[in-house]
């Protein structure tokens, strides 16, 4: 039997994947990834592998930047997903530069 505190968790942990994969959608985020070296569909394919705490602090950063996406906001939660990609040994640019 599962309970109600765990379904709710699941729950709120796919609304955050969803919002996080609708961000990293987004045309400018894709092509700041890019030019960081990092594959967006890679990316999105290990937002599932966050930990809830990891998945937390980025839907919270999103959520966070200011309405319309500033240039800086963007640029800001693009290198905090490529950052936790970095930790989890997804991308190796730290190599690269």
């Amino acid at each position: 039997m599962v309970d109600t505190t765990r379904m709710l968790d699941h729950g709120a942990r796919s609304a955050q994947v969803a919002m996080v994969e609708s961000f990293m959608a987004r045309a400018e985020v894709r092509s700041q990834m890019e030019s960081l070296g990092v594959d967006p569909a890679m990316a999105a394919a290990r937002v599932a592998g966050l930990t809830d705490s990891q998945l937390q602090q980025l839907t919270l950063d999103i959520e966070n930047a200011p309405a319309g996406g500033s240039a800086l906001a963007i640029i800001g939660a693009v290198v905090l997903i490529v950052f936790i990609l970095e930790i989890l040994g997804v991308t190796n640019i730290s190599h690269k530069i």
